[in-house]
């Protein structure tokens, strides 16, 4: 009912405004010499300007009232199982909650999104994580960030960019960690944003073990002892956000770009510097046709732990994925370069299709990038909507490397 009264409205005054003209466009017919002296009186025009200005506020003020803008259906749940098995874990069960909403229900704020993931295996081991991305106050405030706490295996395959069998050079190691990161942002103009974040992280005990798990008795022997942190460690990090936004969706962009430069100085029992630009870029080719380019760089100075040093396969931030075909840090080092481009193309209906691309490298100085061992993937990946409406889709990506096991991922949201 308000939504056809918000229209009735709409239709009345579009009425008005163009009688108003049409009167005024009789008049010249009729007695051109009359129009000019009527229209071209200070008095009339002022007063003409006036009665324009009033209609169109109301016509501003109906199509953007709160009723007009609300959404009727808001929050969106989509749970998913969690089921894998490997030597080092046995078999790992756990559930997955990912959650969209736009706050308020206000259509002037961009989607809002949270995720929350708990895992427990066979043998004790465990992982619970949270992330959020929330837009509030019409995208005039945005809030992210992400927390994790856990005691898990993974592998380790050292420092630095040297190519190598990832069987050989694959040890596992477990750890026990927990990290809260969080960034607030207030938007200064058309797109500009500033803000700050904080980065707590706590390693509290990590040792390398054999491939079912139990502790080496001689940690000597393994590539991760004397690793940076690998003693544990204890950090906080503060520092600026600088980002320009002009994306049509942050969640699947479509036109648009996004740029973010970023610095942190983390302090504790370590201390290092981090800086961080991302620059990416959404084009359309044609109805349907998407083309997306990305340059990322992560750069750290100073006494880095290994689990701060960027590296392939990894996400940073609430969503961004670096390197889909490689397992998480497979390669890491104190600085991280990485382009990336994805052709995004319609297949039947709702279902969309990508091939993907990329190339980078790590290196422990940026004056070094190391290019003769540069690092390629390549995939391809389908988009299963999950609300047509809130262009919400389910990411299936099937990822690759030269020499490297073929990666599956599942994930909601693009990859960038």
């Amino acid at each position: 009912m308000k939504k056809n009264k918000n229209l009735i409205k709409i239709a009345f005054v579009s009425f008005g405004l163009f009688t108003t003209s049409g009167a005024l466009g009789q008049t010249k017919k009729e007695d051109d010499e009359q129009y000019k002296v009527e229209v071209h009186t200070k008095e009339e025009r002022q007063a003409m300007k006036k009665l324009r200005k009033e209609n169109l506020s109301l016509i501003e003020r109906t199509v953007n009232s709160p009723d007009s803008l609300k959404v009727k259906r808001n929050m969106r749940l989509l749970p998913l199982p969690v089921i894998f098995s490997s030597p080092e874990v046995g078999l790992a069960l756990g559930a997955n909650l990912q959650g969209y909403w736009h706050h308020n229900r206000d259509l002037r704020n961009q989607q809002s999104t949270a995720m929350a993931t708990a895992i427990y295996t066979i043998y004790g081991q465990y992982s619970f994580r949270s992330m959020w991305d929330m837009s509030m106050g019409q995208d005039n405030w945005r809030l992210r960030g992400q927390a994790n706490y856990s005691y898990f295996p993974l592998n380790y395959y050292g420092i630095g960019d040297e190519k190598n069998d990832p069987e050989q050079a694959k040890e596992y190691i477990s750890q026990t960690y927990a990290q809260f990161w969080a960034e607030g942002l207030r938007r200064i103009s058309d797109g500009w944003f500033v803000g700050a974040s904080i980065d707590y992280a706590n390693l509290f005990d990590a040792y390398s073990t054999d491939e079912d798990g139990d502790r080496l008795e001689d940690p000597t022997e393994s590539i991760f002892y004397g690793a940076p942190g690998s003693e544990g460690y204890q950090v906080l990090g503060l520092g600026p956000r600088l980002i320009y936004d002009s994306r049509d969706n942050i969640r699947f962009p479509a036109n648009g770009s996004y740029f973010e430069v970023s610095s942190s100085y983390y302090f504790g029992d370590m201390n290092f510097a981090n800086v961080t630009l991302d620059l990416r870029k959404y084009w359309q080719l044609k109805p349907g046709h998407y083309f997306a380019a990305q340059t990322y760089l992560n750069g750290n100075f100073g006494d880095v732990p290994y689990d701060k040093m960027p590296g392939f396969g990894q996400t940073f931030g609430t969503s961004l994925s670096v390197g889909r075909g490689f397992y998480p840090g497979r390669y890491r080092d104190k600085n991280l370069y990485y382009t990336q481009v994805e052709y995004r193309y319609p297949i039947y209906g709702s279902i969309r299709g990508v091939v993907f691309g990329g190339m980078g490298n790590v290196t422990d100085e940026f004056t070094d990038p190391n290019f003769s061992t540069m690092k390629f993937n390549y995939g391809a990946g389908l988009r299963v909507p999950f609300d047509k409406k809130g262009k919400v889709y389910l990411r299936a990506d099937v990822a690759a490397s030269p020499n490297e096991p073929v990666g599956f991922y599942l994930r909601m949201g693009e990859a960038f």
